[in-house]
C-alpha cells in the first residue's frame, strides 16, 4: 500500500494535538501537587502561629495582647490563603480526594473557639487555662489530621503523573520514529524523480503523490505514423487532448462513470491575449503549457483534460461527490496563481486562472455541458477574474 502525503501531515496534526493534551494535563497535575505543597506550608505556618498564642508572655499584659491579636489577623488570613488554594486545586476537585468544604469548615471552627478562648485569659483575672489548652490540642490535631490527608493524596497523584508522562513519551517516542521513517520514503521518490526516466520503474515510488508526478512525466507519445488519428486528438503545443480528443476520450470513459459525481469545468487563462501582445508569444505558450501540465497532475483515471481553445482548457472530472470535484478545480486555479512566471527582462508575472463549473447529469449531451460552462465561465470574467462560477439554484451565479 502506498504512502500518502496528505495522510501523513494529516496524522502529524492529530499525534501533535495528542501530544498537547498530554502535556496539558501533566502540566494542571503539577500545578496540582505545587498548590499541595503550598498548603503543607501553610498548615505548618498556622502550628506556629497557634503556638506563639497559646505561650503569650503574660507579665505585660498589654504587649501580650498586641502580640496575641496580630498572630490571631494572621491566622485568619492563612484560612483565606487556603481556601483560595482549594478552589484552584481542580484536580482533587474533579477526584473528589477532599471533602474541603467540611474541613475548612471545621478548621475555622476550632481556630474561633480558639482565639476567642485565647482573647479571653487576657482579659480575666484568673484565666481558664484548661480551656484554652483543650482548644489548644483539639485544633492542633484538626491540622495534623488535614495534612495526612494531604499526604495521603499525593500517592494517586503520583500515579497520575507516571501515567502521564509514559504515555507521552510513549507517543512521541512512535511518533519520532514512525515520522522519521516516512519522511525519509518521502525524500527518496522526490529525489528519485529529478533522475527519472523511461527505464526505471514507476511502481518503486513508495509515495502517492510521487507516483502521480512520475506517471505523468512517463506518459508515453506515439510518434509512429500509424498513429496520425490519435495525434489529431492532440494539440500540437501542450500534447494533450484538443477538443475533439476530449470528447473522444470523454465517450470511451464514460461507462466508467456509473454512480459518481461527474462535473466539467472550462478554464480560461486570464488576459493571455495582454501577455502576447506585450511581451512575447513564446512567453505566452509557456503560461499555456503550464497550465497543462497542472490539469494533468490533478487528472484522475476516468478524469478527460483538453486544450479547447487558444487560452481555454476542458477538465472533465469524475468524483464521489460536488465538494472534491470544486476543490480540485480551485486548487488548479491557486497553483497558477501562486506559480512564478518570469519575463526575459526579470519581471515577475502574476497569471491568474477563470473558471465556469457545471455538473454534467447522466442524460445530458457533452457538448451541451460544455456551452452551459463556457457561459458559467463569462460570469467569472465578468467579475474580475481569478475565480470558479458556478450553477446555483437552476440561475448562473457566482458562488
Amino acid at each position: 500500500m502506498q504512502l500518502s502525503v496528505k495522510d501523513i501531515f494529516s496524522n502529524f496534526k492529530l499525534v501533535s494535538l495528542l501530544m498537547l493534551t498530554l502535556t496539558l494535563f501533566l502540566l494542571i497535575v503539577l500545578a496540582s501537587e505545587h498548590l499541595s505543597f503550598s498548603k503543607l506550608e501553610i498548615f505548618d505556618k498556622q502550628k506556629e502561629l497557634i503556638q506563639n498564642i497559646y505561650s503569650a508572655d503574660l507579665t505585660d499584659i498589654k504587649l501580650a495582647k498586641i502580640e496575641t491579636r496580630g498572630n490571631i489577623k494572621r491566622l485568619k488570613n492563612t484560612m483565606n490563603r487556603l481556601e483560595d488554594l482549594y478552589n484552584y486545586d481542580y484536580l482533587a476537585q474533579a477526584l473528589k480526594i477532599h471533602a474541603h468544604h467540611q474541613q475548612m469548615g471545621e478548621l475555622q471552627n476550632k481556630i474561633n473557639v480558639y482565639t476567642q478562648s485565647a482573647l479571653e485569659n487576657l482579659t480575666l483575672e484568673s484565666p481558664d487555662n484548661q480551656r484554652l489548652t483543650l482548644s489548644y490540642h483539639e485544633l492542633i490535631n484538626q491540622i495534623s489530621s488535614i495534612q495526612a490527608l494531604n499526604r495521603n493524596y499525593e500517592y494517586p497523584r503520583f500515579l497520575i503523573e507516571v501515567a502521564l508522562t509514559a504515555l507521552l513519551f510513549l507517543v512521541l517516542l512512535i511518533a519520532s520514529f514512525s515520522f522519521a521513517h516516512r519522511s525519509k520514503q518521502i525524500l527518496d521518490d522526490f529525489n528519485r524523480l529529478t533522475t527519472l526516466s523511461e527505464e526505471d520503474e514507476v511502481h518503486t515510488l513508495l509515495s502517492h503523490e510521487a507516483q502521480l508526478i512520475a506517471s505523468h512525466l512517463l506518459r508515453p507519445v506515439s510518434k509512429s505514423s500509424s498513429s496520425k488519428p490519435i495525434i489529431n486528438n492532440i494539440d500540437p503545443l501542450t500534447a494533450i487532448n484538443n477538443y475533439h480528443g476530449a470528447v473522444t476520450e470523454f465517450n470511451d470513459k464514460k461507462s466508467k462513470k456509473i454512480g459518481n459525481y461527474t462535473a466539467v469545468c472550462i478554464f480560461s487563462i486570464d488576459k493571455l491575449g495582454a501577455v502576447e501582445a506585450k511581451i512575447s508569444q513564446d512567453f505566452a505558450d509557456t503560461i499555456v503549457e503550464k497550465t497543462a501540465f497542472m490539469l494533468s497532475l490533478y487528472q484522475q483515471p476516468n478524469d478527460v483534460i483538453g486544450r479547447i481553445d487558444h487560452n481555454q482548457f476542458i477538465f472533465i472530472l469524475s468524483r464521489h461527490d460536488k465538494a472534491s470535484a470544486v476543490e480540485d478545480c480551485e486548487q488548479i486555479r491557486k497553483s497558477i496563481n501562486e506559480s512564478k512566471f518570469t519575463t526575459d527582462d526579470k519581471r515577475n508575472l502574476v497569471v491568474t486562472l477563470s473558471g465556469g463549473f457545471v455538473q454534467k447529469m447522466s442524460t445530458q449531451n457533452l457538448e451541451e455541458v460544455i456551452i452551459k460552462a463556457k457561459k458559467v465561465l463569462s460570469l467569472s470574467l465578468q467579475h474580475g477574474g481569478n475565480r470558479i462560477a458556478q450553477l446555483r439554484d437552476n440561475n448562473m451565479a457566482i458562488k
